[in-house]
């Protein structure tokens, strides 16, 4: 406290993957790089649907993710600004234009998959350099999107309370695009292929990664595959965080694993994602939190009735929570209303009462009175691996 005002103090963080990128005068970074930030940013959407959260970001986007260090490939997502969790849906106007899921275009009831298209579209933009789709409004953005990956299937169109913003449906019940009005002229529906994008058998975009290391055709298929399981035009088939961290594109050879680096710069961009454990288990497609028995050893525990998550990078997100998230998000580090647990204490020391870090209700409480139009409460998340 400071004169009567509660003050948060937050890290100095470095710039974003957007200044990243402009750095590299938009020729994109190397797939392992890519590799990197992807499995960052899956765990923290992971984390971010948790029971105790289930918070929504509504706009992930390359200024919205931070370097730690501009030298190093470790990542933080800010501003959630714009957050809402599962149930509590409050805007219809979310997520930045380029990075806008197809549910949200549609008019369809969203919830956490729409984080996992905007991770879709940034992977690539990532590596390509540029946006995937980047409509220069809702109808060129809908219209770019059915260039790339086609029409959208009829059950979801049906569905849709903007359908007719963007097709025409036939009196067999098929929908065809509406021609625009301003006369712009697109190709044809799947005529822009995402491996040409990404360039999948040319040595990457524009060809620039031919021959590199880390670059091979068998590469570029793995990324290809993911890329497309993040945008599936249906949420409940896309893939979630869980099963995102289990693909291919994720695990590497022990001759590969031999080259790593965790820079952002160019010379030594060859980075790999950290080795992750690979749970044959198959627990249902939902978008709970799911931990598979196999990978417990890699943990760190947050302490709310026997919560226990696996984290197998090194990450901190922070939160710009409204007042629509901040009351869950407390509780949850808060189970007796008495203490705040330290999510970096083990689960043995916090239950035997140890050297958990604690924070007092009364700190709470003014924390819970602190007018939102006036200052949008942040908290921090640690989030630690355990080696």
């Amino acid at each position: 406290m400071w004169r009567n005002h509660l003050c948060l103090v937050f890290e100095l963080l470095s710039y974003n993957l957007y200044d990243l990128l402009r750095n590299t005068n938009f020729r994109g970074v190397s797939l392992n790089l890519t590799r990197k930030f992807a499995q960052q940013l899956c765990t923290a959407l992971l984390f971010l649907s948790t029971p105790e959260l289930q918070i929504i970001h509504c706009d992930l986007k390359p200024e919205n993710i931070l370097l730690c260090n501009p030298k190093r490939s470790a990542i933080k997502i800010v501003d959630f600004g714009s957050s809402c969790q599962m149930g509590q849906r409050i805007y219809q106007y979310i997520q930045s234009r380029f990075y806008r899921s197809p549910e949200v275009l549609l008019g369809i009831p969203y919830n956490m998959a729409i984080d996992m298209w905007s991770l879709g579209c940034i992977l690539v933009e990532m590596h390509t350099g540029e946006p995937l789709f980047s409509g220069a409004n809702e109808v060129d953005q809908m219209n770019k999107i059915v260039e790339v990956l086609g029409m959208p299937p009829k059950h979801i169109l049906d569905m849709a309370t903007k359908a007719r913003r963007y097709f025409d449906k036939l009196p067999d019940g098929t929908y065809i695009l509406k021609k625009p009005k301003d006369g712009k002229k697109y190709k044809p529906p799947m005529s822009r292929k995402l491996r040409d994008i990404i360039g999948v058998e040319s040595g990457g975009p524009g060809g620039r990664r031919l021959n590199e290391q880390g670059h091979s055709v068998s590469d570029y298929l793995k990324f290809e595959d993911l890329i497309k399981k993040m945008l599936d035009y249906d949420p409940k088939t896309r893939i979630t965080p869980y099963y995102g961290l289990q693909h291919n594109f994720f695990k590497r050879t022990s001759d590969e694993s031999t080259n790593t680096s965790n820079s952002t710069s160019p010379a030594i961009e060859h980075t790999v994602a950290s080795p992750i454990n690979h749970s044959t288990s198959q627990p249902d497609i939902n978008w709970q939190f799911q931990v598979a028995p196999g990978q417990i050893h890699r943990t760190t525990t947050l302490i709310r009735g026997t919560l226990t998550v696996p984290w197998t990078v090194r990450s901190l997100v922070i939160m710009q929570l409204t007042h629509h998230t901040l009351p869950t998000t407390l509780a949850m580090f808060t189970p007796t209303m008495h203490t705040v647990v330290d999510p970096r204490t083990p689960v043995h020391q916090t239950v035997q009462g140890g050297h958990s870090h604690r924070l007092q209700a009364r700190a709470l409480q003014q924390l819970l009175e602190v007018p939102f139009h006036l200052l949008q409460c942040m908290l921090l998340i640690h989030i630690y691996q355990w080696l």
